[in-house]
Parts: structure tokens; C-alpha cells; sequence
């Protein structure tokens, strides 16, 4: 990650070159895309006692986390981490509500909606 910021690196001086702020956005979106598709796997591999899908989730963590890492050559690492974690999480109990049958209250629909409110508020300038 070091090596991204500001070195030789090929990636490096893509990432930073005329359509920099575009593809750190991607990465950061498709990093997301990528961390909601593992921790939902994690919860298969779990119920399904199964080793090869388990795998599997830890590499899509690590995709995850690579493309995370390329977007910090250009995004804050303080909005890109609220906006990776804020909807990681409100995806992610979506998905636990929709796939895995677990309850949505208004308490918890509430504080999903104050999560990405907030991350939105934290990003306002």
C-alpha cells in the first residue's frame, strides 16, 4: 500500500494520472461490492459447514481489501473508510434480512438509515 502513494509504481501513476478521482472511486465501490459478497458468503460457508466456500471469502476479502488500498491513493482514507464501512453494513443486514430471514425492526431500519446519514454528513463540505 505504501508503494502506491507517490512511487513508481505502474499502478501508482495510473491511479493518480487524468482520470484518477473516476478509478479511486471505482476501486472504493467495487471493493465494497466485493467485502458485502464475502461477509454474506462467510454466513453461507458457516451454515453450510463448508471449507471450500470459507476459502473462498477470505479471498474475496483480500480482493477487497487490495482494490480498498488502491483507492486511497487519491480518496481520504477517513471518507473512504466511513463509506466502506457504512455500506458494508446497511448492505450486509439488507442482505442478512432478504437471504437469511433475519428480523428488521424499526429500531434497526432506523439506525441503518442514521449510519449512511451520518457517513453522508461526514462528507459534506
Amino acid at each position: 500500500m505504501l508503494a502506491l502513494r507517490g512511487g513508481s509504481n505502474p499502478i501508482s501513476a495510473f491511479v493518480e494520472g487524468k482520470n484518477g478521482l473516476v478509478i479511486a472511486w471505482s476501486n472504493l465501490m467495487f471493493a465494497i461490492l466485493v467485502e458485502i459478497w464475502a461477509t454474506t458468503l462467510i454466513k453461507v460457508s458457516t451454515d453450510r459447514n463448508s471449507t471450500p466456500l470459507y476459502l473462498l471469502s477470505l479471498l474475496l476479502y483480500n480482493t477487497s481489501l487490495t482494490f480498498f488500498s488502491y483507492s486511497l491513493s487519491v480518496i481520504p482514507v477517513s471518507t473512504a473508510y466511513a463509506i466502506w464501512s457504512a455500506l458494508g453494513t446497511a448492505a450486509v443486514s439488507i442482505a442478512g434480512v432478504v437471504w437469511f430471514g433475519e428480523v428488521m425492526n424499526m429500531k434497526k431500519g432506523l439506525c441503518l438509515v442514521a449510519i449512511v446519514f451520518g457517513v453522508v454528513g461526514l462528507n459534506l463540505e
